[in-house]
């Protein structure tokens, strides 16, 4: 769901549009105008359907993420423009330098890499989090194990922008997620450096990697000494099980048809 388009190079939001004019997409530059509804949440929709622009493939839920973490910035921007790198990012906050990534559907590891080297060529630092919809189950990709060694949360956010954004521990063998800890809630309002402290070792990944740490996760709790050991918990197996069951069970099947 897209709400924002530009409007003589001037960035107007759905709230603000009229129907029946042309706008041009911030992404793509294609020709969009407004649809609304008494149901209908305001937006623009592309006058030919481009299965190439990043913004017409974004939903509701990754609009409420959006609008809640500018909600934390007083400065910040929704879908800003960066023309020198042929950028839009999700959320951007220009007194900080700060980028934040929302992602929900899948990505391949070339477009991550991409957009972090993008970003920070230009002196920005990435804070990336990723939705519970594609990520943070059994299966890793090679994706989100590149973000992993970003500042990088997850999100449970729902359609009607209910949920949070937390930080977790994890027990990760090869491209499986064995195990995780119950989500500790972050406060991105509150984004501090990586000092040189010694963290235990669980986090020794991130105090190599993570440029920036936030209230309430697990960084932080070591630093302020409220760092336990952590219960980690074991993801269900159910669908891999469902899924060797009824291979078992075609290949019998097979075999009494012969």
């Amino acid at each position: 769901m897209q709400v924002y388009a530009i409007d003589e190079n001037r960035l107007v939001s759905a709230i603000n549009a009229d129907k029946g004019v042309n706008y041009e997409c911030p992404e793509c530059r294609a020709h969009v105008r407004l649809r609304r509804g008494k149901e209908r949440q305001p937006h623009f929709f592309h006058l030919q359907k481009s299965s190439k622009c990043r913004l017409s493939q974004k939903g509701i839920i990754h609009l409420h993420l959006q609008n809640f973490v500018k909600s934390l910035f007083g400065a910040a921007e929704i879908e800003s423009r960066f023309p020198e790198i042929g950028r839009i990012a999700d959320v951007a906050d220009f007194q900080s330098k700060r980028v934040f990534e929302i992602q929900y559907s899948p990505m391949d590891l070339d477009e991550a890499k991409g957009r972090c080297q993008d970003y920070e060529s230009l002196g920005f630092q990435v804070i990336w989090i990723l939705h519970d919809h594609t990520f943070n189950q059994s299966k890793i990709t090679p994706t989100e194990r590149f973000l992993r060694t970003k500042t990088c949360y997850f999100s449970n956010m729902d359609e009607k922008g209910q949920g949070c954004i937390y930080d977790q521990l994890e027990e990760v063998k090869g491209k499986r997620r064995l195990s995780k800890s119950d989500p500790y809630w972050v406060n991105l309002a509150v984004l501090n450096k990586l000092p040189r402290s010694k963290l235990p070792e669980e986090l020794f990944h991130r105090s190599q990697t993570w440029p920036l740490y936030s209230e309430g996760d697990l960084i932080d709790l070591s630093l302020k000494g409220k760092f336990i050991p952590i219960k980690l918990r074991k993801i269900r197996m159910i669908s891999r099980l469902k899924e060797a069951y009824l291979t078992w069970l075609h290949i019998n099947l097979s075999k009494s048809c012969r």
